[in-house]
Parts: structure tokens; sequence; C-alpha cells
């Protein structure tokens, strides 16, 4: 076996584990009531009524860009495939800590490739072409990933999160 079979079969068993891992934190959630309440603490009235006013042009965006929903979702517009490019979305809305709602968006590629930064702003652009998208880089000490996903995180509830960048001229 060459070391290319070699490096796509270790990619493979790793992302064998990591589904595995998922489902089992997936059934975790779902057999615990003190995790599923803390989960719809994210997700109160206003959080939904936002969701909802927004999936209808969202999905008519994506679904005219090639995306498809595969799985539904309570917290926004669930998880969409787009065949073509082979790269998967997860969106998800909730109230956070700091009393916002936020948009958060993963974007990934089937072969745990990284997303280039053209296909981040175009998802970002689908889905609020009205908001900035922050992408953010964590320290080391607070860095969390499960795999090669690009993160756009959207603040619905307050319209400047950014300061203006363009006193030198465009972003």
């Amino acid at each position: 076996m060459g070391r290319q079979a070699k490096l796509t079969a270790a990619r493979r068993a790793e992302r064998a584990r990591l589904k595995e891992s998922l489902r089992a934190a997936a059934d975790a959630v779902e057999g615990s009531a003190e995790l599923a309440a803390e989960l719809a603490a994210f997700t109160d009235e206003e959080t939904r009524a936002m969701v909802d006013r927004d999936a209808p042009g969202q999905r008519q965006r994506l679904e005219a860009h090639g995306w498809r929903r595969t799985q539904p979702s309570t917290d926004g517009l669930g998880v969409w495939d787009h065949r073509k490019y082979r790269l998967r979305i997860i969106h998800s809305v909730a109230r956070e800590r700091d009393g916002q709602i936020w948009a958060h968006t993963s974007l990934s590629h089937e072969r745990d490739y990284l997303p280039d930064w053209y296909r981040l702003r175009d998802v970002q652009w689908m889905l609020y072409p009205a908001h900035p998208g922050i992408v953010i880089i964590a320290p080391p000490d607070r860095h969390y990933s499960v795999a090669e996903v690009m993160h756009t995180w959207t603040c619905l509830t307050k319209a400047d999160v950014l300061p203006d960048f363009r006193h030198l001229g465009g972003v």
C-alpha cells in the first residue's frame, strides 16, 4: 500500500471514529433531561421568531445555488449539502451568554479539506446578506474543533458589532 493510500485509509478511519463519537454525544444529549434543558435555554421565543422570519428567504437562496437540506433542525436551518462542490453547511441560531442572538454557520468539505474563503463568504452572503459575518481564530488554549471546518458567527440583534474599517478605503 502506497503512502497516499495509507493517508486516505487513515482519514477514512478517523472520519468513522469521529462520526461514531458524534453519534454517541447526540444520543447522550437526547437521553439527558438536564442537557436538553440547557440547550433549550439557548432558544427562546425571540430566537425562534428570528429563525422563522429569515428561513424562507435563506432556503430560497440556498436552493437556487444548488444546496439541498439533508437534516432539519429546530434551532436553525439544519444541515445542507452541495453535491457538486461536496460541501456541507450546519446552521443554528441561539441566544448566547452575552445576551445577543447569534447565528452560527459551519462549512466543511466532504473529504476533510478546509473550504476556501470564497465559499465561506458566499455562504454568508446567501444566509445573511445584510449582516457582517465574523470568523474567529481562538487562541490555542481555547480552540476546539472536531473536524476541518470553517465557522462564521453573525450577530442578529446588534447592528454594529464591527468597527468601521473603511476609513482607509474599502474592506
